[in-house]
C-alpha cells in the first residue's frame, strides 16, 4: 500500500523539441529533475521515437537518436507539431494517429527517472508547454485520455505559469522586485519578466513575454545582439537574473554577462519550467494555493460570469464561472426555473469590478408555458479565455410541461470591454 504522502508528483515541460521530467513527493519535497546522465545537467530528453523494422520494438529520446543511425527502421521526430497539426503517420503499411504517438513517447518516457516514479506511484503529473493555444490544450486533453492512468490526476499549464510557481517558492528577496528571465533555445531568445501588483488584495502576480528573434553570427556577434537586448530590458532589474536553456551554455556571452552583473544576482540553469510545475501541482494536489497572491496570465479568465437568481424568496447571486480560472477548466452546468418570459440575463463582471454588463440571452421559439413552469438546463465552457459557449436546454416542468427538443447555443464574447 502507497500512503498518498508517498505518492508522487511529475513537472513534465513538453516542448517541440525536447522534453524534461522534474519529480519530489506530494507532501512537498524539493523536485528534483531527471538527467539522460546521471551527475550531470542533462536534462533535455529529445521528443523523438525510433521502430526497428519489422518488429514492434521501440526506442525513445537519446536511444532513438542513436538507433536511427545504426539500424533499420523508421525515426519520427517533431511528435508534437504533428500532434498540433492532426496529421497520420505511416509506418510501412501500419497507419498511426499523431496524437497516439505522442502519447506513447510521454508514456515510456515516464518510466525513465526509475521505479520510484513508475505511473503507479505517481498522484499527479503537471505538463508545462511553451503555449496554450486552442490546439495545444485539444492535443493535451487527448493526450490525457491517451496515457490512461486512472489513479493520476493530470493537469497543464502555462510556462509562465511554471515561472510563478517556481518563483514565489524561492526566498522571498530574490522575488521582492521583478524578475527578468532569459530563454535561450537554439539561438532564439525569449524574455520573460515576473511583476506584482502589490496595491491589490490578494497581491496580483504577471510575467510578461517578449520575443526577442534569432541571435547570429559568431560569438561576438551573438554577445553584441544579447548585450542590445539586455540594455533594453533589464535597465530597472536591481534584484536577479535567469538565465535558461542550454543556449547559454560556454562563454560566448561574456560581455552581456558583465552587464547583468552589474549589482545583480544572475542564476543559470535549465530546469525552471519543469520545476515550477511540480509546485504548481502540489499545491493543487495538497489544496495550498496562496490566499495572499493570485497568477494572472494570460491563460486566465478576466471576468466573473454569475446570474442574479431569486431563492428561496430572496434576490441572490449565482456564480458561474470564476474569474482567475484557467479557460480550459472552466465547465459547469447547471439548472434554473424561469421566472417568466423566454430570456436569461447572464452579469459579467470584470476582476477589477468596474464596467460590469449584463447580456441577455433570447430564447426564441421557446414554448409560452404559465410563470416558474419552465426549467432549463445550462451547460457554459470557456472556447478560449474570451469566448464563453453557452448551451440551454428545455426541460419543461415534469408533466405539467413536457419538455420541448429545442437547443440553443450561444457564444458569448465576456472579455472586458467586449460586446
Amino acid at each position: 500500500m502507497i500512503l498518498a504522502n508517498d505518492r508522487m508528483i511529475i513537472g513534465y515541460d513538453l516542448s517541440y523539441q525536447y522534453a524534461q521530467i522534474s519529480y519530489c513527493r506530494q507532501n512537498g519535497d524539493t523536485p528534483e529533475t531527471y538527467a539522460m546522465v546521471g551527475g550531470t545537467r542533462q536534462y533535455n530528453i529529445p521528443v523523438c521515437l525510433f521502430k526497428r523494422k519489422e518488429v514492434n520494438q521501440w526506442f525513445l529520446g537519446k536511444e532513438a537518436v542513436a538507433f536511427s543511425g545504426q539500424e533499420e527502421g523508421t525515426m519520427l521526430d517533431g511528435l508534437l507539431e504533428a500532434a498540433l497539426e492532426n496529421e497520420e503517420t505511416y509506418i510501412g503499411e501500419e497507419c498511426f494517429e499523431s496524437v497516439a504517438l505522442l502519447a506513447l513517447f510521454v508514456k515510456r518516457s515516464l518510466y525513465l527517472p526509475g521505479k520510484e516514479c513508475r505511473p503507479d506511484k505517481v498522484s499527479g503529473i503537471m505538463f508545462t508547454v511553451p503555449q496554450l493555444s486552442e490546439k495545444m490544450v485539444s492535443v493535451l486533453q487527448k493526450l490525457i485520455v491517451l496515457l490512461n492512468l486512472p489513479n493520476c490526476r493530470i493537469l497543464f499549464q502555462s510556462r509562465e505559469e511554471s515561472i510563478y510557481h517556481y518563483m514565489v517558492h524561492q526566498p522571498k528577496e530574490l522575488w521582492n522586485d521583478d524578475v527578468l528571465l532569459y530563454d535561450n533555445i537554439n539561438n532564439r531568445m525569449k524574455s520573460y519578466r515576473f511583476m506584482k501588483n502589490e496595491n491589490t488584495r490578494p497581491v496580483v502576480a504577471f510575467v510578461e513575454e517578449a520575443d526577442h528573434g534569432l541571435l547570429s553570427g559568431d560569438a561576438q556577434e551573438k554577445d553584441g545582439q544579447f548585450f542590445q537586448i539586455v540594455q533594453s530590458t533589464a535597465s530597472d532589474i536591481s534584484n536577479c537574473v535567469f538565465l535558461l536553456g542550454e543556449g547559454f551554455n560556454g562563454d560566448w556571452c561574456q560581455e552581456s554577462l558583465r552587464l547583468l552583473c552589474h549589482n545583480r544576482r544572475v542564476f543559470k540553469g535549465n530546469d525552471l519550467y519543469s520545476k515550477g510545475a511540480c509546485f504548481g501541482m502540489q499545491e493543487r494536489m495538497n489544496d495550498q494555493e496562496s490566499q495572499h497572491m493570485i497568477f494572472l496570465g494570460r491563460d486566465k479568465l478576466k471576468t466573473n460570469v454569475g446570474m442574479e437568481v431569486s431563492r428561496q424568496g430572496e434576490d441572490s447571486y449565482l456564480a458561474i464561472l470564476d474569474g482567475g480560472e484557467n479557460w480550459y477548466e472552466c465547465h459547469k452546468k447547471w439548472d434554473v426555473i424561469l421566472r417568466e418570459g423566454n430570456s436569461i440575463r447572464l452579469k459579467l463582471t470584470p476582476l477589477d469590478g468596474r464596467n460590469v454588463r449584463y447580456v441577455e440571452i433570447v430564447l426564441d421559439g421557446l414554448p409560452i408555458r404559465e410563470p416558474k413552469m419552465t426549467r432549463l438546463h445550462l451547460e457554459a465552457k470557456m472556447l478560449n479565455t474570451g469566448t464563453l459557449q453557452l448551451e440551454i436546454s428545455d426541460m419543461g416542468f415534469g408533466d405539467f410541461a413536457p419538455a420541448s427538443s429545442l437547443n440553443f447555443i450561444q457564444q458569448i464574447d465576456i472579455m472586458p470591454g467586449g460586446r
